[in-house]
């Protein structure tokens, strides 16, 4: 037999409803921090992202910046990740892949104080039906103004 006399009185028990609208109020809790934290991470980047969707239509442009946290000697990057109607791997297509990054980097300066980044990263991504996705990465470093230093190769 069970026996009642243990503690635990009366009165404890929590009604389901207050159970239901707590979960209620966690979850807009929750959900309104990241929206905020969304907002503050991405605002910078917005108005070169908004100028890339608009140049690059059904790009899905990414635009992040910054120093990686745990790696406080690394540079500043701006990184900006874009999807592209042609193969971005393929030799024929590297001028072309070139192109756009020249372009992107007008677009940074218009839109963006790119002086404040070292490194300028560009990934291009090809997404083809039932396949695995065509990427590349090309990187440039930036001068003290935003422009970018000669890369030393010829062409």
């Amino acid at each position: 037999m069970l026996d009642d006399t243990t503690g635990g009185g009366e009165g404890t028990e929590i009604p389901g409803r207050w159970v239901v609208l707590g979960m209620f109020a966690f979850a807009v809790m929750v959900t309104g921090s990241i929206y905020v934290y969304w907002n503050l991470h991405t605002a910078p980047f917005r108005p070169l992202q908004e100028a890339l969707a608009a140049e690059y239509d059904g790009s899905h442009p990414l635009v992040q910046g910054g120093q990686r946290k745990m790696h406080k000697g690394t540079p500043k990057i701006l990184r900006v990740t874009l999807r592209v109607e042609f193969d971005p791997e393929a030799e024929e297509n590297s001028r072309q892949a070139e192109g756009v990054f020249d372009r992107i980097l007008e677009l940074a300066e218009e839109n963006l104080e790119l002086s404040s980044y070292e490194v300028a990263e560009l990934h291009l991504v090809h997404l083809r039906p039932e396949q695995e996705p065509q990427m590349k990465q090309l990187s440039r470093e930036l001068t003290e103004n935003g422009k970018t230093r000669p890369s030393g190769k010829g062409d």
